[in-house]
C-alpha cells in the first residue's frame, strides 16, 4: 500500500483534516442557539471518540444521532454551566481590568471557582457522550475523571484555551478559530481523556467481575444453605416416619395388651363362673343329703304314734272288757 494511496497515511489524515473542518462548522451552526451549545459539544466528543478509534464514517448522521440522544441531559447540565461560567468570567474580566477591587483572599476564591467550573466542562460533554447515566451521575463522574487525571486536565483545559486566547492577541488568528477553534483542541482533548475512559472501564470491569465473584460466592453458599435445609427436612421426615412407625407399633402392642388383658378377664370370668356353678353344684348336693334324714324321721314318728294309737286302742278294748265283765258279774 502507497503513502498516497486511498487507504494510505496521507489520504486518512486529509481526510481527518476534513471532518475536524466540517464538524467544526456543524458544531458552530448547531451552537448558535446557545442553549443548544451543551448538546453540540457533545455530539461532537461523540464524533470525535469515533475518529479516534477510526469508526467515523459520515459525520453528521452520527452528531445528529448524538444530539438528539443527549439533548435534554446535555441542556440541563449545560444551562447552569454556562450562567456560573460566564459570570464568574465576567468578574475574572472586572477584576482585570480594575474596575472591581477585591482583596487578594477573594480573587484567589473567584479564580478557584472559574477552574473548577471549567475543569468540569472539560469532562462532563465527553462524559455524557460515552456512557448512559443520571444527570448527577455524569457530574459526579466528570470531576472523578478531572481529579483522577490532574495532568491530563490540565492539559485539556490549556488545549481548549489556547486558541482563543490566541485569538485575543492575534485577531486575524479568529479564522483558524472559526476553522477549527473547537474540533482540533477536541480532537487532541479526545486522544488524552480516552486513555482515562479506558482505565476506569478497566476499574469498572474489575468491579463487575468482583461483584460476579461474589454473587457466584454468595449464591453458592444459598445453594448450600438450601441444600442442607434440604437434608435437614429429609431427616425431619425420616424422624417423623420413624416416630409415626413407633406411634403404630406402640398402637397395635397397646391393642395387643388390650385384647390380652379382655381375654385373661375372659378367663378369669369364665373361671368364676365355673367355681361359682360348681359351688352351686356342691350346695345342691347337700341340701339333698339334709333332706332325707329329715324325711324319715316324720315317717318314724308317723309309725311311733301309730303304734301307741293301737296300744291305747288295745288298752281301752282291755278296759271296756274288764269294766264288762265286772258289770256281767254283778249282773250275775
Amino acid at each position: 500500500m502507497g503513502f498516497f494511496a486511498l487507504e494510505g497515511p496521507f489520504m486518512r489524515f486529509f481526510d481527518k483534516v476534513f471532518n475536524l473542518l466540517w464538524l467544526n462548522i456543524i458544531v458552530i451552526i448547531f451552537c448558535l442557539p446557545v442553549f443548544t451549545a451543551g448538546a453540540a459539544f457533545t455530539a461532537m466528543h461523540y464524533v470525535l471518540l469515533r475518529m479516534l478509534h477510526n469508526e467515523e464514517g459520515y459525520v453528521l448522521p452520527g452528531f445528529i444521532k448524538s444530539f438528539r440522544e443527549n439533548f435534554k441531559q446535555a441542556t440541563l447540565i449545560w444551562l447552569p454551566y454556562m450562567v456560573i461560567t460566564f459570570a464568574l468570567a465576567v468578574d475574572t474580566y472586572l477584576v482585570y481590568k480594575g474596575t472591581v477591587t477585591l482583596t487578594a483572599v477573594y480573587k484567589l476564591g473567584l479564580y478557584f471557582l472559574l477552574f473548577v467550573a471549567a475543569l468540569g466542562l472539560m469532562f462532563v460533554f465527553p462524559v455524557l457522550s460515552h456512557y448512559s447515566n443520571t444527570i448527577k451521575g455524569t457530574v459526579v463522574n466528570a470531576y472523578a475523571m478531572a481529579v483522577y487525571s490532574p495532568i491530563r486536565s490540565l492539559a485539556m483545559l490549556a488545549l481548549c484555551i489556547a486558541p482563543w486566547v490566541a485569538a485575543a492577541f492575534v485577531p486575524n488568528f479568529i479564522f483558524i478559530c472559526v476553522l477549527y477553534g473547537f474540533t482540533l483542541p477536541g480532537f487532541l482533548c479526545a486522544s488524552l481523556y480516552d486513555g482515562v475512559f479506558r482505565r476506569f472501564e478497566k476499574e469498572e470491569q474489575k468491579a463487575r467481575e468482583r461483584a460476579a465473584e461474589a454473587a457466584a460466592a454468595e449464591a453458592e453458599a444459598a445453594e448450600a444453605a438450601e441444600a442442607v435445609v434440604g437434608e435437614a427436612a429429609e431427616a425431619a421426615a425420616t424422624t417423623e416416619a420413624v416416630v409415626g412407625e413407633a406411634a403404630g407399633t406402640a398402637a397395635t402392642t397397646e391393642a395387643a395388651g388390650e385384647e390380652a388383658g379382655t381375654a385373661a378377664i375372659t378367663e378369669e370370668a369364665e373361671a368364676e363362673e365355673t367355681k361359682a356353678a360348681d359351688a352351686v353344684a356342691a350346695t345342691g348336693k347337700d341340701t339333698a343329703e339334709v333332706k332325707e334324714p329329715e324325711a324319715a324321721e316324720p315317717k318314724a314318728a308317723a309309725r311311733e304314734s301309730s303304734s301307741n294309737k293301737s296300744r291305747k286302742s288295745k288298752a281301752s278294748s282291755g278296759t271296756s272288757s274288764k269294766r264288762s265283765g265286772k258289770k256281767k258279774r254283778s249282773n250275775s
